[in-house]
């Protein structure tokens, strides 16, 4: 047979091990059939690995396709299927023979490669090489939350260090984040990513706020939001979804927001601005206009009337929903201390919101349609407006609709909420759901995701339900205020 058909011969069982033919345990002798062994997930993986390598001497030889036979190694390597040290072995030895090719596939698998053998790969061979380019690709990796490794210890950080050095490191970040967006999704994930990264690694965002303090003048309306926020509302937003609210926030539909929130946080000295976030911006103009002393509180002085509020009320611990250990505690002497002023004048107003007979209604009305409601949880957002506090509701879209135990913010309510002082849902799948009373691990994601002040309504009875405040955790942990039984009116 002639070099010619064996490269048609290769190149076609090459070719036929795309649509998922698999041998047995044993497999096809690789020196016979390397390119159908290699494909083979069954096959013993050192076998496998052979027949990669053993592939691509044919290849280098001339006696095979080179664009078959990467096309194979490229499709193991991508998945994630296939043992770490399988497509480790499948990397490398594509990285041997084409370093353009590879070192592209590579930018494009990290933002979402789950594998930290591959990371770490991708991560020390971009910095070994010099592949400044990957630099996107591996903030973007880095963005996502993982419980371990810590992000000292991350494999794109040590990348990242090795290519910038570690001075530089939030810089960097920031140039990926500061340059507009190209077309399409990725582009804007870039961003996203980008800032929500930023936001861990400059977490009281100190170089962050000077390095957008002395960016050229921009016509990006992202940039301009931030500047704004920063100036106006003396705070920024921590995550991709709170960068969508700063900009939905920061439309001309809300202009009159946001100028009457920057008024009234003018106002404010540096106690009550300490650790201020973009959801203190809706209490902080309510308050202007409905209890202007509160302004003029000191952070003591609000904790005292809460504290006064809340004493003698019949509150209920929640006991289950938790994975790992006890649910957090509610007592209002343990979460106190972890609060701002910014956050105990949100409690007050909510404590507010719970005392009116028409939210009350509303919010059981509500609660009932919701026990009817097998498919979701229900919730929406808590405002004031036209002179009254009001509860209007957002189901989720039939697609976001997740069962009985999980509630999912619709585009509607992010949109229509953005101006809102508080997001709240229901725990109301039976009357009796006191054990559940309280946020969950789900609920405190969602603060953490949203940036947003909540409330959650947990059914006692038919006729009654417990109310809790909570907001994104900080150092010290979740922060809940029990507001007590509540009941119809």
């Amino acid at each position: 047979m002639n070099q010619t058909l064996a490269a048609i011969g290769l190149s076609a069982l090459l070719l036929g091990s795309l649509t998922g033919c698999a041998g047995s345990g044993a497999g096809p002798d690789a020196s016979a059939d390397p390119g159908l062994l290699a494909a083979d997930r069954d096959a013993n993986p050192i076998g496998r690995e052979r027949a990669i390598r053993e592939g691509w001497e044919q290849v280098a030889q001339g006696q095979a396709d080179r664009a078959a036979w990467r096309e194979t190694v490229k499709r193991i390597a991508w998945s994630a299927s296939n043992p770490a040290r399988t497509r480790l072995v499948a990397l490398q030895t594509l990285l041997e023979d084409d370093e353009a090719d590879t070192r592209n596939m590579a930018g494009l698998m990290l933002p979402r490669e789950p594998a930290w053998p591959v990371i770490e790969w991708i991560g020390d061979t971009a910095a070994a090489r010099g592949w400044t380019d990957l630099t996107p690709a591996l903030i973007r990796s880095w963005s996502r939350p993982v419980v371990e490794p810590k992000d000292p210890d991350r494999p794109e950080r040590r990348a990242l260090v090795a290519m910038h050095g570690e001075r530089d490191l939030a810089r960097v970040v920031f140039s990926v984040f500061a340059q507009p967006a190209g077309e399409g999704l990725l582009e804007e994930r870039r961003r996203t990513d980008a800032w929500a990264l930023l936001t861990r690694i400059d977490p009281d965002l100190t170089e962050t706020r000077a390095l957008l303090a002395v960016l050229a003048p921009s016509d990006d309306a992202l940039i301009r939001a931030l500047r704004t926020a920063a100036s106006d509302l003396k705070a920024v937003p921590r995550t991709a979804e709170q960068l969508e609210w700063l900009a939905e926030m920061n439309s001309p539909a809300n202009s009159a927001f946001w100028e009457e929130a920057t008024r009234a946080i003018a106002q404010l000295d540096e106690e009550q601005l300490r650790g201020f976030e973009l959801r203190h911006a809706a209490g902080v103009r309510w308050a202007a206009s409905q209890r202007p002393q509160w302004l003029l509180a000191s952070r003591e002085s609000l904790l005292a009337d809460l504290s006064q509020r809340l004493a003698g009320r019949r509150v209920y611990q929640r006991q289950s929903g938790f994975s790992e250990g006890m649910a957090p505690d509610e007592r209002f002497v343990t979460n106190a201390p972890r609060m701002v002023w910014g956050d105990i004048l949100l409690a007050l107003i909510a404590d507010e919101a719970v005392q009116s007979r028409a939210v009350l209604a509303s919010l059981f009305e509500q609660a009932d349609a919701d026990r009817r409601d097998t498919s979701t949880e229900y919730g929406g957002v808590l405002d004031w407006r036209d002179g009254e506090f009001v509860a209007t509701s957002y189901p989720p879209r039939p697609a976001q609709r997740m069962g009985d135990n999980r509630f999912v913010a619709s585009p509607e309510l992010l949109k229509d909420g953005a101006t809102a002082l508080f997001h709240y849902h229901f725990h109301a799948s039976r009357p009796n759901m006191r054990d559940y009373s309280g946020p969950g691990e789900g609920d405190d994601q969602y603060a953490e995701r949203f940036g947003r002040s909540c409330l959650v309504f947990t059914s006692l009875s038919q006729d009654s339900m417990n109310a809790d405040y909570f907001q994104p955790r900080n150092a010290s942990g979740m922060v809940i205020v029990d507001l007590g039984e509540v009941r119809r009116p």
